[in-house]
């Protein structure tokens, strides 16, 4: 008896232990395999959505830039405003509708554009299917269009506001706006404002958003543009978790991080666009990064 349960405890010592390190070890390396993984995939599609976004913004800059190319629009916004004898009164309008017929042409190619307008001394032209009451008293005082008019014909992009002069509207807007400059040259001939509806950032998203996997989208001043879970932006429209100054630590334009979201530990991972300068950063609950391998 005695023989035989030193046997029994050498096999136990001999088998039983080491598949117990080994069922750790191979544990172990599921949650970190889960973990590399989930994190490949991430950025894969982070980089991809960046990407979507960039494409979008740019096909939106490019309707701005025809404003350069199209003869009646520069004729008509050089001219107007000119004469104001009764014999002009026909060419006025000639004028007026080459304007709107732009507008109307970028709202109708450009998809979730919510309005375009174009400034002109002290004068607001707008397609007649967005009927709004514009103020332009103070135009030349406003901080959108000071930092338009600085740029000299390079485009600005705003993130997540309400519209400029539209203050009473129920959907806020990102803007890209940009001075018209006569063809050729400097000469200022008024200043293009293209307000995009937030939908446009929704259908990018949309095929890759779930019920566990959430997106943020932070402009270059740390501003939230777009959040999935919108409980987690406080009223400054900035993140509740410090993922500005973790994203500002890494000093690089991507990277992943691991910070709490309502005391629960989660992993984060980013791409700051080169051209919009905004970051799409996708955060996730570690427990469900490897919720796979627990099983």
């Amino acid at each position: 008896k005695h023989v035989n349960y030193q046997i029994f405890s050498l096999m136990i010592i001999t088998i039983t232990i080491p598949l117990l390190i080994l069922s750790v070890i191979i544990y172990i390396f599921s949650i970190q395999s889960a973990k590399s993984e989930y994190q490949n995939s991430s950025n894969l599609i982070l980089n991809n959505l960046s990407f979507n976004f960039d494409q979008y913004l740019r096909s939106v800059e490019i309707g701005a830039l025809t404003a350069h190319m199209d003869s009646n629009l520069q004729n008509a916004l050089e001219n107007w405003g000119k004469t104001d004898s009764d014999k002009d009164y026909v060419q006025s309008l000639e004028y007026e509708n080459a304007i709107e017929h732009f507008i109307s042409s970028i709202e109708m190619t450009i998809d979730n554009v919510d309005s375009v307008q174009i400034f002109l001394d002290n004068r607001v032209f707008y397609s007649s299917f967005k009927r709004a009451v514009y103020d332009v008293s103070n135009l030349s005082s406003e901080e959108w269009y000071k930092q338009t008019v600085a740029q000299k014909g390079k485009r600005v992009l705003f993130g997540t506001h309400q519209p400029f002069h539209r203050p009473n509207s129920s959907e806020s807007v990102i803007s890209i706006a940009r001075v018209i400059n006569k063809s050729g040259t400097r000469n200022p001939l008024g200043v293009l404002l293209i307000d995009i509806r937030l939908d446009s950032l929704r259908n990018i998203l949309n095929l890759s958003e779930n019920s566990n996997r959430n997106f943020v989208i932070m402009d270059d001043v740390g501003k939230i543009i777009y959040a999935s879970d919108l409980n987690q932006v406080n009223s400054n429209k900035k993140f509740k978790t410090p993922i500005q100054q973790a994203i500002s630590d890494t000093q690089t334009d991507n990277g992943s991080f691991y910070a709490e979201v309502n005391e629960v530990n989660s992993f984060f991972n980013y791409v700051t666009s080169p051209y919009s300068g905004w970051t799409v950063i996708q955060y996730i609950e570690e427990q469900e990064m490897t919720k796979h391998a627990d099983i």
